[in-house]
């Protein structure tokens, strides 16, 4: 995101300023740490950066918070302060120097009690000449005679490598390719939808097991009481499908690493729970279409260049109250946009129609529900359907929609602000209405999912 503040980028950049008011583009901890690489109490870009995140986001933020994505207003100065107050993670790779710390402490017999018990331990697996190579790179001091505590002081050192050290990881990618598992030359030709299961019957003619790819990857958490999360399966999928050499990531540049590939996880996690996901590195965007298909997440996936036309095809543009808001709102049930239809029986006599829409209604709803009873009655609903990892909307985007719609529909009561705080802040129960000389218009809150309604209900008596 901090490309924006380039010239290359200014168009994009002012689009997005221009039409605040319809489009909402958060960051995550993930922007920032990318924007975290060029701190420096001197370095005055790295201010820009800031400012950017905090110019294009409006101060929006989604977090994972360990069991679920949840949006925020915050800041970007708040990670800042934040990331500067806490240690380097990396430091707890480093089992020697967490056990030379406990000796430090109150706790010398502790550590001492559990390096014996670790030093005694035998590891009571064998070096063959098809597993050395790639348990020398990880275990370079390893031997036959080694103990679980010899094991514990050299996967600290692996995993900081593997995490910092460029060509550390790249070699590592090499072994695993060099031990077997090399995927066809023209995998990066195969479309997002196949590229699952084309991994999953390649893996299955390597090996005994029928392990998938997905089931490599929750192995890949070993036995743990708490399942994998969301977060944890999504981003470990994208590292294993570079890890497996399904489109790897070059790391062109000396300072790139493992950190890299994590964050470029992370960004395509955020954006599934987003509309659009605009990036310009095409292994991401490929690699996260992948994953994108195969957890039925309709996020779609642009570079910046087409991003621009593609969203002035689909905002919705409205100035001023509405000539007949029905009218329109029967304009978008089109035969060609039914994507399922349920026709009415003799003890339910309704026909029902799930229709796409063309564009985002009011800058926020993307799909109807249209019901048509045997008595005339039409039930127009308005909803916004999203087939992706969110399951929440910002208190801003309500608050934007009832702007929007106090505009085209109108609204006459003096009390409009407090009609509207109420409505944007309370989760269910509270409906606005619009009553008109043949039809009347109904805005509510689904108890479900708590996302805005917008219902045009008629009857045709004729």
């Amino acid at each position: 995101m901090s490309n924006l503040k380039r010239s290359a980028f200014r168009e994009l950049s002012d689009f997005i300023e221009v039409n605040s008011n319809k489009l909402l583009c958060p960051y995550s901890p993930t922007h920032f740490q990318d924007v975290m690489k060029s701190y420096s109490p001197d370095n005055k870009l790295f201010n820009e950066d800031i400012d950017t995140l905090r110019r294009i986001t409006k101060n929006h933020v989604i977090r994972w918070n360990g069991s679920r994505t949840e949006p925020l207003i915050g800041d970007p100065q708040l990670y800042v302060d934040y990331f500067l107050e806490n240690e380097d993670i990396l430091d707890l790779f480093d089992f020697e120097n967490i056990f030379r710390d406990l000796d430090d402490e109150s706790d010398h017999e502790i550590a001492t009690a559990l390096k014996l018990i670790y030093d005694s331990v035998p590891l009571n697996f064998q070096i063959t000449p098809e597993n050395e190579g790639m348990l020398k790179m990880i275990f370079p001091n390893i031997t036959p005679m080694s103990t679980m505590w010899d094991l514990m002081k050299d996967i600290g050192p692996f995993l900081r490598n593997l995490t910092t050290d460029r060509d550390y990881y790249k070699g590592f990618r090499s072994t695993i390719k060099q031990e077997g598992v090399k995927l066809e030359s023209n995998a990066g030709n195969w479309r997002a939808e196949e590229v699952i299961d084309r991994i999953d019957k390649y893996l299955n003619s390597i090996s005994d097991t029928d392990l998938s790819f997905l089931q490599m990857v929750e192995a890949s958490f070993g036995e743990r009481d708490v399942p994998p999360s969301r977060f944890e399966v999504f981003t470990t999928s994208y590292m294993m499908l570079d890890l497996i050499g399904y489109k790897p990531d070059k790391l062109p540049k000396k300072t790139d690493n493992l950190q890299n590939i994590q964050a470029d996880a992370e960004h395509a996690f955020y954006a599934a729970h987003c509309d659009f996901f605009v990036a310009g590195d095409k292994k991401l965007m490929r690699k996260a279409e992948v994953l994108y298909e195969k957890f039925g997440i309709t996020t779609k996936v642009v570079n910046p260049s087409e991003f621009i036309s593609f969203i002035n095809r689909i905002i919705h543009d409205f100035s001023g109250k509405a000539d007949d808001p029905l009218l329109e709102a029967f304009s978008f049930v089109k035969k060609e946009e039914i994507v399922s239809a349920r026709k009415g029986t003799e003890h339910d006599p309704v026909d029902v129609y799930g229709i796409r829409l063309p564009i985002f209604y009011f800058n926020f709803f993307d799909s109807i529900v249209y019901e048509q009873y045997q008595d005339g009655l039409h039930i127009i609903s308005f909803k916004r359907n999203r087939n992706n990892y969110s399951d929440f909307v910002f208190y801003t985007e309500v608050d934007k929609l009832f702007d929007s719609l106090a505009v085209v529909l109108g609204f006459e009561k003096d009390n409009i602000d407090d009609v509207k705080h109420s409505f944007v802040r309370t989760e269910e129960g509270v409906s606005i209405v619009w009553n008109y000389d043949l039809y009347q218009v109904k805005l509510i809150k689904d108890p479900k999912t708590t996302y805005p309604i917008l219902f045009f209900i008629y009857q045709n008596n004729e």
